[in-house]
């Protein structure tokens, strides 16, 4: 306890030291106390009402927003990183602060090569990065263009192999306890081919073929108990065995408009399966199913939106012998009151609404700053739509500062509350 709780204290004081030492690197300067104490004024408390105390909390966000963003803005931080990316990706380099996948944490990743273009229908990549908690991954993608009974398809292979050293399980099902923590390392290697085809501007098709080794093995998190002195093999199948898997599936996505971006409107719905053909001993033949739906709309002239989304996966078959890292998980970045991949069943089902609204723009309109509250709806189990139950139902609420462009989102980072408590939400991209 009083690990986790020193622990928490050191990393909110590296986060703080962090944000004013890169406000030192931009150039930026804090503003003289007398400054922030006129803006105070400025702020005006006609109402003492519920209405009116949220009125008055909104436009007091909006000031602090705006007035960071107006010290980022003179010291033309955004333009400058702009024009340094842009500079690296036409000599073939992507360097980018990201994760590296579920509890991966945050880290340095570089991609380079050649990238497709209408005069040269080839790229060729090769990528890797580095997490603060030691994730390592390593790969190479080559994509190509062809055409199969005059259909342009493009074909790519990919390989990879990820050292994720601290992964952390807690149990299987809606009954599994937070206080069951355990950690595991996990070594994969895979190749993939795809062949892929876009129909129009919106619909997309793919299908693919997989081949992965993967082996777990005691982790290194010296805080948490490894796995095996917490579970039975039973209750993890598939830990310290070496599981050889082809894989064989496709899926189809169609989407209109850009979601989660500074257009504020979007539809979207993806549909995948893969049929995974287990090549050791104990493994059993099994599949993964996923569908996603959801939407995003405009609401006012402030650049709000409202969105609403819900994804379902499930695996079918395998019995017991499907390993526990395959069967799908609830928490982390999209369900953030719950710690990565707190809940593991067969089957979930995620719900979410988000309501956004802007807080503040970059004169170019490049970036924008949205204020979020959101609150979404997990189901876990090995039977949704037979034996649900209360306990399989949980649900959380939270709010988050989101930074958005043109077409994308960059991420965001807030706090969400649900029933094991409060927090942080420190996520990349968007969350569906």
């Amino acid at each position: 306890m009083h690990t986790d709780l020193n622990a928490r204290r050191i990393g909110s004081a590296c986060t703080g030291l962090l944000f004013f030492a890169l406000l030192a690197c931009t150039g930026v300067r804090p503003a003289p106390l007398h400054a922030l104490q006129e803006s105070a004024a400025d702020i005006t408390y006609e109402s003492r009402g519920p209405t009116g105390l949220v009125g008055d909390a909104v436009r007091a966000l909006k000031s602090a927003v705006a007035w960071v963003g107006e010290r980022v803005e003179a010291s033309r931080v955004v333009p400058k990183v702009l024009s340094a990316q842009a500079w690296l990706t036409r000599h073939g380099f992507r360097p980018r602060l990201a994760g590296h996948g579920r509890q991966s944490g945050t880290g340095p990743w570089l991609d380079a090569g050649w990238i497709e273009t209408a005069e040269r229908p080839f790229a060729l990549h090769l990528w890797g990065g580095i997490t603060h908690v030691q994730y390592r991954v390593v790969g190479a993608r080559a994509v190509t263009r062809v055409n199969l009974a005059r259909h342009p398809i493009e074909v790519e292979i990919s390989g990879q192999i990820a050292r994720r050293p601290r992964d952390e399980f807690f149990g299987l099902g809606s009954a599994s306890q937070e206080a069951d923590r355990s950690d595991y390392k996990l070594v994969s290697r895979s190749i993939r081919v795809t062949l892929a085809r876009k129909v129009g501007a919106e619909l997309a098709v793919h299908l693919l073929f997989d081949w992965s080794r993967r082996e777990t093995g005691v982790g290194t998190n010296q805080d948490l108990p490894d796995l095996v002195d917490v579970f039975t093999p039973e209750a993890a199948p598939g830990y310290g065995l070496v599981a050889r898997a082809v894989a064989v599936g496709g899926g189809v996505a169609w989407r209109h408009g850009i979601p989660f971006s500074q257009q504020r409107r979007g539809v979207w719905i993806e549909a995948d399966y893969r049929h995974i053909f287990g090549q050791s001993d104990w493994m059993r033949d099994f599949g993964q199913a996923r569908l996603a739906v959801g939407a995003e709309w405009p609401v006012d002239e402030e650049r709000g939106s409202l969105t609403l989304a819900g994804e379902y996966r499930g695996v079918r078959g395998g019995g017991s012998s499907v390993p526990f890292y395959d069967l799908p998980a609830l928490g982390g970045a999209a369900f953030p009151a719950f710690q990565w991949d707190r809940l593991r069943a067969r089957e979930i089902f995620l719900s979410r609404f988000e309501a956004r609204s802007r807080l503040w723009r970059q004169a170019a309109d490049a970036v924008w700053v949205d204020a979020i509250l959101f609150t979404a709806l997990g189901l876990v189990g090995d039977d949704l739509f037979g034996d649900l139950s209360f306990s399989a139902v949980h649900n959380i609420f939270g709010l988050a500062f989101g930074v958005v462009t043109a077409d994308a989102s960059i991420g965001r980072v807030g706090v969400s509350y649900g029933s094991e408590g409060v927090r942080a939400v420190l996520a990349f991209g968007s969350t569906f």
